[in-house]
């Protein structure tokens, strides 16, 4: 008998172990997780939750103007301010929006853009004002061009996306109809009640 009483002595061991684990054992809480909205939210319900928001994406050019640029930037309901930067991560171009004005500034050349400077760089600033671009920014699909706009943009597609605030504007592409100039805006990722106080900054001076 002595020769199994090892056996049977680790056989208690797990046994008592065992118990023990069971009785401390705690189910875990569960989190219930809130639904994402599938719904699309007005500007007017963001702007009067978060007041204020900040997002980065990617602007793709090809045609007679090509090139990407990464942007980053602050919306708030009456003013809007993006910051373009090229591969190398230099900033080149730095957009105001004031309600109905759109004021572009050259970093690199230190001077103003024209508003035909900025359109021949992004064409789609010839069909949408400055209130439809800034509620973009927020995720609001844009209205409808106008048919003279049409004129202009032979096509655009606008893609959506379902968020925790509804769902929002995550891409957009536009051909301009002598098909010279494709543009396509990517938005990467937005965050509501947040802010760039330093591009706000900067912005400002050159406004």
């Amino acid at each position: 008998m002595n020769e199994f009483s090892p056996r049977l002595t680790n056989y208690r061991l797990f046994l008592i172990s065992l118990l023990f684990f069971v009785s401390c054992y705690k189910k875990p809480d569960i989190v219930p997780i809130d639904p994402i909205p599938v719904s699309q939210p007005t500007f007017d319900s963001l702007v009067e939750e978060f007041s204020i928001c900040r997002g980065d994406g990617v602007i793709i050019t090809k045609g007679s103007i090509s090139g990407n640029l990464k942007f980053h930037f602050t919306a708030t309901p009456e003013q809007a301010f993006i910051e373009f930067k090229d591969l190398l991560g230099r900033s080149v171009i730095e957009i105001h929006l004031i309600d109905e004005n759109i004021l572009a500034y050259d970093v690199l050349r230190k001077q103003k853009y024209s508003h035909e400077q900025l359109v021949s760089i992004m064409p789609i600033l010839e069909v949408f004002s400055a209130n439809d671009f800034r509620s973009t920014l927020w995720g609001i699909e844009p209205k409808i061009p106008s048919s003279s706009a049409l004129e202009i943009i032979e096509s655009m597609e606008i893609e959506s996306e379902p968020t925790p605030q509804g769902i929002l504007v995550r891409r957009i592409d536009a051909t301009s109809m002598d098909k010279a100039q494709k543009m396509v805006i990517q938005f990467i990722n937005r965050e509501f009640g947040l802010s760039y106080p330093e591009l706000e900054r900067r912005m400002t001076k050159h406004g």
